[in-house]
């Protein structure tokens, strides 16, 4: 079993989490990926939800309650969820936006993954005061992707 299925498997059997967001929550996440990477594609959209996913895995707590924590997605800082929802149902990526969602939430083995374990992200040409000093350890469209946190671990290589 590889690191990323036994974080999987431990993260899914613990009663304290709702890991498997309701439709609501399916929404809220997509809505995220919108507003964060949506002009990014798919790829870039993956990419983003696997920081929420291994924010998630390290956090022990559920993905909705990682793109509703205070201060964690740009996007969220003047609006709320629920208006954020509204919006990026608009988009005309959404349909694939809850198609990662759901892939992620339901079947987070066969996830892809492309950002070596990251759990933070910012635009490539901005430098953010959490970023100085370090260097992205993967750059995907116009995102650098970075690990804060070593409790994450890298995912196996495909």
């Amino acid at each position: 079993m590889t690191v990323t299925a036994i974080c999987t498997v431990l993260w899914l059997s613990s009663p304290a989490l709702t890991p498997l967001p309701d439709e609501h929550e399916q929404e809220a996440i997509a809505a995220v990926l919108i507003a964060e990477a949506g002009g990014e594609g798919r790829v870039g959209m993956e990419a983003v939800a696997e920081v929420i996913l291994n924010r998630s895995i390290a956090a022990r707590i559920s993905l909705f309650d990682v793109v509703t924590k205070p201060k964690q997605f740009s996007c969220l800082n003047r609006t709320t969820i629920e208006r954020l929802i509204d919006k990026s149902k608009c988009h005309s990526r959404f349909a694939d936006a809850l198609e990662i969602v759901r892939q992620m939430a339901f079947h987070p083995d066969d996830f892809p993954r492309r950002t070596r374990g990251a759990d933070h992200f910012s635009r490539k040409d901005e430098q953010p005061w959490w970023a100085r000093g370090r260097i992205p350890i993967a750059v995907i469209g116009n995102h650098a992707f970075y690990r804060l946190n070593d409790q994450v671990m890298p995912a196996e290589s495909a």
